[in-house]
């Protein structure tokens, strides 16, 4: 199987029947959401100190015979983000029950005991969280097909990165490079259209069908990114 055929499907598939390499690939790519979810629903409450507690559960509930990867339904239009969601949104629940916080959390709601001003939302977390890691898995997809096209791709790669990382304008750049402007502008196109399309391979491999709803996605995840990239 070619990497273009795979999706996070095969990984996940792989870990819940225990393959060591694709567990690892599993925590590695979703631990940083699944905290910034619980960190911000347990924000100022006695059970942010169980956070990382709360981070294993839901890996051991992914992972353990019969547990969530087992029990994986993959027909449908659900994609693994829905899926992540709903496991680590369980976890919570099951945590803030045995303090006896289940009551308050249901009264409140899903964004209980959080004000405004001190954060975005669980949900809202969980998305910028995810927003960040599909787009910096793309920032490196674009990077290694750039490091094996030669040094002109590689050249729009340094060129993206002054522009967006160090909010250098072109102007700035082309002077800096001796370049004729009008030639970077032309080439940041080029290196944002090629990121946009690393973008819509990663969303593709996260389970999303179809180009409208891959499209779509993709400008939900720069939007929760300020529409940087």
């Amino acid at each position: 199987m070619t990497e273009s055929d795979e999706t996070c499907w095969t990984m996940v598939l792989a870990a819940a029947r225990g393959d060591a390499p694709a567990r690892q690939a599993f925590a590695l790519l979703y631990m940083d959401i699944v905290r910034a979810y619980l960190g911000s629903r347990w924000r100022g409450r006695p059970l942010q100190r169980r956070t990382e507690d709360a981070v294993q559960d839901v890996f051991f509930e992914c992972f353990r015979q019969g547990g969530a990867l087992d029990r994986l339904e993959r027909d449908g239009d659900a994609t693994f983000r829905t899926f992540l969601y709903s496991i680590v949104k369980n976890v919570a629940r099951r945590f803030e029950e045995r303090r006896g916080e289940g009551v308050a959390t249901t009264a409140l709601g899903e964004e209980a005991g959080l004000l405004p001003a001190m954060g975005p939302t669980p949900s809202v977390a969980f998305d910028q969280a995810w927003a960040r890691s599909m787009v910096a898995r793309a920032r490196e997809r674009q990077r290694r097909e750039a490091e094996a096209a030669g040094p002109t791709s590689l050249r729009r790669i340094e060129l993206l990165d002054l522009r967006l990382g160090e909010d250098l304008p072109i102007r700035e750049i082309a002077a800096r490079w001796q370049e004729d402007a009008a030639v970077l502008h032309a080439e940041y196109r080029q290196a944002r259209a090629d990121f946009q399309r690393a973008l819509r391979t990663e969303v593709s491999f996260q389970g999303v069908r179809g180009e409208a709803a891959i499209e779509k996605e993709c400008l939900r995840l720069l939007s929760l990114l300020g529409g940087a990239a």
